[in-house]
């Protein structure tokens, strides 16, 4: 019998939420840590478990990106 790591698949779980002034992007913790210095230094608007988009300003793509890909 192997030993088989049952709790990590290689996944990644972000969430998305849509209201009339935002869009919150809610990415595993450890993401919102790794890059705490950079969204701060971006005037990003967050909290402890998530980043909001403001729909008043451009969409920031590139941002959305390194969310995804971290």
């Amino acid at each position: 019998m192997e030993p088989v790591d049952v709790y990590h698949h290689n996944t990644y779980i972000i969430g998305f939420s849509a209201i009339s002034k935002h869009m919150a992007m809610a990415p595993e913790r450890a993401t919102m840590i790794r890059f705490d210095s950079v969204m701060r230094e971006r005037g990003t608007d967050f909290g402890t478990m998530f980043a909001r988009q403001l729909w008043n300003m451009s969409f920031d793509y590139a941002f959305l990106d390194v969310f995804t890909q971290h």
